[in-house]
């Protein structure tokens, strides 16, 4: 018999995007998948071991690692970048979190989230039935973890001329 082969399709074209880029209003369906990507990131920081290294390129490589995970949650659930920076800012506007003490360090090496007021914002019955499904699940956040980097130096193209 011949086995069948599987052929594995390039990721770019599994990445299915919803047509709205900028979505205008939070619904609590969005809330629960945002708060899905959020434990899935979290996964990535809580399944480091604790060591005593607390450099800044250890909070690089984590960093990475959190892009990494939230590049293949956000392909997951369809979801676009700007669609989860939209929540994003929505939620860190409305609550804070208790950063975990053996993860504090990484403040100092990673650029805190600066607030960023939201044109939308969650109604009252939306915030309360928000609240506990996103509590505990803001602080890597709040740390600056899925904040766009600025290009390194280091993998740059060189200018022609110069």
């Amino acid at each position: 018999m011949i086995a069948s082969e599987k052929r594995r399709v390039p990721l770019q074209e599994r990445v299915f995007r919803h047509s709205e880029i900028n979505p205008t209003h939070p619904t609590l369906g969005d809330v629960v998948v945002f708060a899905a990507i959020c434990d899935s990131c979290l996964d990535v920081l809580r399944a480091e071991p604790a060591q005593r290294d607390t450099t800044c390129e250890r909070a690089e490589l984590l960093r990475r690692r959190v892009e990494r995970r939230l590049a293949a949650e956000l392909n997951r659930y369809g979801w676009s970048a700007e669609r989860f920076l939209f929540y994003r800012d929505i939620v860190l506007a409305t609550y804070r979190d208790s950063i975990p003490s053996p993860h504090s360090w990484i403040g100092r090496c990673l650029h805190p989230h600066a607030v960023r007021r939201s044109n939308a914002v969650l109604d009252s019955a939306l915030s309360q039935a928000a609240r506990p499904l996103l509590r505990g699940r803001i602080w890597w956040l709040q740390l600056g973890f899925a904040q766009p980097q600025p290009p390194r130096s280091d993998t740059a193209l060189p200018m022609e001329g110069g």
